[in-house]
């Protein structure tokens, strides 16, 4: 099984990431607005991990990466609404 964490290299998401790893693939899709790539590195080297540093806007990257996932954890936000909601 391959499960894709979006935002997973954030605070809370990372300890999802902790776990899942122990039971499947897992590939950490992160643009590092707010993220720290510290709190996954320790399982860089890790069989079945993967880490994407790109941004959920870049649709082509995104879609690759689903490629193959069974399972999908939407984590990833923009840390300050007032700025989201401008944007969109």
């Amino acid at each position: 099984m391959r499960i894709l964490v979006t935002g997973g290299a954030g605070f809370i998401a990372s300890h999802l990431v902790d776990r899942l790893v122990d039971i499947a693939a897992v590939t950490v899709y992160d643009n590092l607005t707010s993220g720290r790539k510290e709190f996954v590195e320790h399982h860089l080297n890790r069989s079945g991990f993967q880490f994407i540093e790109a941004d959920l806007l870049e649709l082509d990257n995104l879609k690759e990466a689903m490629k193959g996932c069974h399972v999908v954890f939407h984590l990833a936000t923009k840390p300050d609404t007032r700025a989201g909601i401008k944007d969109t």
